[in-house]
């Protein structure tokens, strides 16, 4: 079966790569001229599996209602966006009830931990470099109340596969010498040992040489016009040289234009 992957930044390529190893025929294709070139660019590369938590949660709806106006707030909402976004409002607020907020939680968590043993397993299997450091994310606190609040909702999530620690200000300066000299001012830290960073940019570029070299078609600078679909499924991706076909149960035989 022939695949079509659009967009060959982290998840794309990481995509291709998977589905090579699995066997298909696969075409990975992006508008840009390499891989990498835009979100996984500039991302930040920080593997973080310990922030899971959505923006969907009690006591958001009246937050946002309050920060209306306000250039500078978290997340900014203009007046004039409301009309177009009040569906999303509504999923939005159902989903900031206690019980959608853990269900929410956890769900992001399992995606994040897979995201992460995905990710040590592709390092591992082609030595790619890209700048890694396991060393780990403090999360420092300078009130008790603070700290008590955040290790209550990472509690939950320990139930469900995330490592923790509870540091106290001589174990920060321990793991983070950097904060030396404010010790006096924190009151603790969360520490996620499993949380590494890495350059998204390297990881990207290297594995899409990589997945070339064992049969992925990398076609680059390709600007996809429309996607053709029958009977509701997707049958053709039309770009400027032609069109990508992809095979499907219904359709035995197709092939890569």
């Amino acid at each position: 079966m022939t695949t079509v992957v659009l967009g060959a930044g982290a998840v794309g390529t990481a995509t291709a790569w998977y589905l090579r190893k699995s066997g298909h025929d696969v075409v990975l294709l992006d508008r840009q001229p390499g891989a990498a070139m835009e979100t996984s660019w500039g991302n930040g590369g920080v593997i973080h599996a310990s922030e899971v938590e959505p923006w969907a949660q009690p006591g958001m709806p009246m937050k946002i209602i309050k920060w209306l106006g306000q250039e500078n707030a978290p997340l900014l909402l203009r007046y004039s966006a409301i009309p177009h976004i009040l569906r999303w409002g509504d999923e939005f607020a159902r989903n900031s009830t206690p019980e959608r907020f853990r269900e929410n939680s956890k769900a992001n968590l399992h995606l994040a931990l897979h995201s992460l043993k995905s990710l040590q397993e592709i390092g591992a299997e082609t030595g790619i470099a890209y700048d890694r450091a396991t060393r780990g994310v403090l999360k420092i606190y300078r009130s008790g109340q603070s700290l008590d609040g955040a290790e209550r909702s990472t509690a939950f999530l320990a139930r469900h596969g995330l490592l923790y620690e509870r540091v106290d200000p001589e174990r920060c300066v321990e793991l983070e010498p950097a904060l030396a000299s404010t010790k006096s001012t924190l009151a603790g830290a969360l520490y996620f040992a499993r949380d590494e960073v890495g350059d998204s940019n390297k990881f990207t570029q290297a594995l899409a040489a990589t997945a070339a070299a064992r049969g992925v078609q990398c076609r680059f600078g390709e600007t996809v016009h429309k996607i053709e679909t029958s009977g509701g499924r997707v049958q053709a991706v039309v770009h400027r040289r032609g069109n990508l076909y992809a095979a499907c149960p219904q359709q035995p035989g197709q092939a890569v234009s």
